[in-house]
């Protein structure tokens, strides 16, 4: 198992390129996590700005994608941002194991 902390830069500009502060605009980052391929995503948690991480617990091997999303104090969420990390297992262990006895 692997911890993964996700991070992030809030946003400045709204979608349309108007200036946003996300000190006094944005209400909340919400950060969701799928293990399935994207098919279904759960809510991590609302992280408030000026926070822009959020440690994970244990991932067990295999593909996670997290999805991020900016939501504004008028509850407006932006365009879903997805990214993925890949969390490999532990080696196989050794084989053709052979003891002599001299």
């Amino acid at each position: 198992m692997k911890k993964a902390t996700i991070s992030w830069t809030s946003p400045v500009v709204r979608e349309l390129g108007e200036v946003f502060d996300p000190a006094t605009e944005l209400l909340h980052m919400e950060v969701h996590l799928s293990a399935d391929g994207g098919v279904n995503f759960g809510l991590l948690d609302n992280v408030v700005f000026p926070q822009e991480s959020l440690p994970q617990a244990d991932l067990i091997p295999g593909e996670w994608i997290f999805r991020l999303i900016a939501v504004d104090v008028d509850n407006e969420p932006s365009a879903p941002v997805d990214t993925s990390v890949q969390v490999l297992s532990a080696p196989g262990g050794p084989t053709n194991i052979q003891i002599v006895l001299n």
